[in-house]
């Protein structure tokens, strides 16, 4: 079995790998994937299955690993961002890589130190000798640190003559992912003691105090409810250390679970007062009308909503997501970067509390990870954010809003692709 990957490079093609029979069973389309590149490792993703492997005429390399247990492109998604590339006038990689969050990707790294050796000639080598002078001072460092620190002027070939002549040494390295699922350890009774009365027997067999507060504190967790407590609010409960959580874990009494703590910006807003339900006015309601008439028909449409501030535009759009959240389908609203305030997250979570998550360079990699997640797993049904938005995870689209569509906001200048949110909102909803 051959899959076809495309690379996050501004390579407009893609690239045919074989699949060990061990992964077979996970290489999906749209999964992404570890793959030797040259002399490197790079996340790409799978995009259709490849040619018959006795059909080529090329050695075909191996796919390393299968990073994803579900596909994190959808084939929608896919479409798209092959749409993208063709109008925008870039790489397919290129595209694909706007869609995945930042931190994601896995791949090598070279490090560099500088040795003993006499630099000779290299001395004289303008950039050589401003590579040799920034290793004795910084010490092992990568590449691409070098790179910012000098400008990018420093080409790969040039590292390679000075480490031909052992003036410095490369060392190739994998560079795990950057952000993760963030986990936290919870407590609970081990099976042969979940009964009603095994708090109680546990306390008369144990000797140490603060092994006894442990067992009440969790007990005491139960009665109230969580029957898996966060293990350091069972510490901070019995005041007691860790090493006494660890003790009863290895007499096996009680069990350690890791569970998936979602990041959000959210978390430390208050929670919205309800909404003002007010009757619509005739305008608003003609509107509204011409929308829902075409969610309730699936069908493709564009519709301009114009007014003056305060004229009762969002509340249209509000109740435009409403109806499509009523068919269980889903939707984006895009905000101008400036205009993504707390106020106007609030205005949302007020219709749509526990259905949103926003995206925004704002928040840290974490959170932005965590809420493409939610998006993706169909956790959130709602995305809100600023231009890149218009590529979240979502399934089953049923409206994209583009508020303040005349902003310059929605122009992605840099890096590729730069496309305008608009113009792909459009096209998303044609494809949806």
């Amino acid at each position: 079995m051959t899959v076809d990957v495309i690379l996050p490079l501004p390579l407009d093609q893609a690239y045919t790998y074989r699949v060990p029979e061990a992964l077979s069973g996970a290489a999906l389309v749209g999964a992404r994937v570890l793959v030797p590149f040259r002399n490197r490792r790079l996340t790409g993703v799978i995009v259709g299955e490849g040619p018959p492997l006795e059909t080529l005429d090329f050695e075909v390399k191996a796919v390393l690993d299968v990073l994803d247990d579900v596909p994190v492109c959808t084939d929608e998604l896919l479409g798209l961002t092959r749409w993208i590339a063709d109008y925008y006038v870039c790489s397919w990689g290129e595209a694909l890589k706007a869609v995945l969050p930042a931190g994601t990707t896995v791949e090598t790294e070279r490090r560099l130190t500088r040795t003993d050796a006499d630099p000779g000639d290299w001395a004289d080598h303008d950039v050589a000798r401003a590579v040799l002078d920034d290793l004795a001072a910084q010490g092992e460092t990568t590449l691409g640190a070098v790179r910012k620190r000098l400008g990018p002027a420093v080409p790969l070939s040039l590292i390679r003559r000075m480490a031909d002549d052992d003036v410095l040494e490369v060392e190739t390295t994998l560079r795990e992912e950057r952000v993760r699922t963030k986990t936290e350890t919870h407590l609970r009774f081990a099976p042969a003691f979940r009964h009603k009365d095994a708090a109680a027997d546990l306390i008369e067999q144990l000797r140490g105090e603060k092994q006894k507060a442990v067992i009440e504190a969790l007990a005491g967790a139960r009665t109230q409810g969580t029957p898996e407590p966060r293990q350091a609010d069972i510490v901070d409960r019995a005041d007691a250390p860790y090493s006494t959580i660890r003790s009863l874990v290895e007499k096996g009494m009680i069990e350690k679970i890791d569970k998936e703590v979602l990041r959000s910006p959210l978390d430390d807003l208050p929670l919205p007062n309800p909404p003002p339900d007010h009757n619509l006015l005739p305008a608003q309601q003609a509107a509204l009308s011409t929308i829902t008439d075409a969610v309730e028909d699936r069908r493709y449409g564009t519709f301009l909503l114009h007014g003056i501030t305060g004229s009762g535009k969002t509340e249209v759009y509000i109740r435009a997501l409403k109806a499509v959240r009523d068919r269980g389908r889903t939707g984006i609203i895009l905000v101008p970067e400036i205009a993504l305030t707390p106020q106007t997250v609030q205005r949302f979570r007020a219709h749509f509390e526990g259905e949103i998550a926003v995206l925004h360079s704002q928040m840290s990699m974490g959170e932005r990870y965590d809420a493409w997640q939610r998006l993706r797993t169909g956790d959130a049904t709602i995305a809100i954010g600023p231009r890149s938005a218009v590529l979240a995870p979502v399934e089953d689209l049923g409206l994209i809003v583009v508020d303040e569509e005349h902003e310059t906001s929605y122009k992605q200048f840099d890096p590729a692709p730069r496309y305008h949110a608009r113009d792909v909102a459009v096209m998303r909803a044609h494809r949806a």
